[in-house]
């Protein structure tokens, strides 16, 4: 019966989902600049600001709930970014130095795909159909140039109360809300 006991853990935690309506610390790499920090708080915020999370950029944790975002080289050879559930979460995302030298370009792959991979945190699996979608997969090449999205769709919309049953948010989230990529962030209403 021990031998099983490490494994159920294993998967338990692999089967495991944050409470959106509880605070969410995210917890940027020791190696990240600060801008890169505020990217990440603005991709926090549009999520926060549509659908009424609590996300928080944090160097400091404080919550239960912690999500450890870095870099990883690796992530490059497959995908741009990559969320593992689990206790605590992780997110890897494929460092944005590698598809352009130009700082400009680098905030918006950063801000895109730390957007995206927020949702998968916010517990969606899955990848919306509709290419217009923060929550959509992009091409088939795998192009990290993908247009950012006006706004949250509703397939995104659909995607995240799919993942998150019985969850009503206190106060209720605007809608719609406009993703903008200068200056990157969002803001309620169009």
């Amino acid at each position: 019966m021990r031998v099983c006991l490490p494994l159920f853990a294993v998967l338990l935690a692999a089967c495991s989902t944050l409470d959106v309506a509880q605070p969410i610390d995210l917890v940027a790499g020791a190696d990240w600049q600060p801008w890169e920090i505020q990217l990440l708080g603005s991709a926090a915020q549009c999520w926060n600001l549509r659908y009424a999370t609590k996300l928080q950029v944090t160097q400091s944790p404080r919550s239960v709930q912690q999500v450890a975002v870095s870099y990883s080289d690796f992530i490059c050879l497959y995908a741009r970014g990559v969320t593992e559930p689990g206790l605590p979460v992780q997110v890897y995302l494929c460092p944005s130095r590698y598809a352009s030298e130009l700082r400009s370009v680098q905030e918006r792959i950063l801000f895109v795909l730390a957007l995206h991979e927020l949702g998968h945190v916010l517990n969606i699996r899955y990848h919306s159909d509709d290419a217009n979608s923060v929550m959509a997969a992009g091409d088939a090449e795998g192009n990290v140039y993908m247009p950012v999205p006006d706004g949250f769709t509703d397939g995104d919309t659909r995607l995240f109360n799919e993942a998150n049953p019985g969850f009503e948010p206190s106060p209720p989230g605007c809608s719609p809300v406009a993703i903008h990529t200068f200056p990157f962030g969002c803001v309620c209403g169009r």
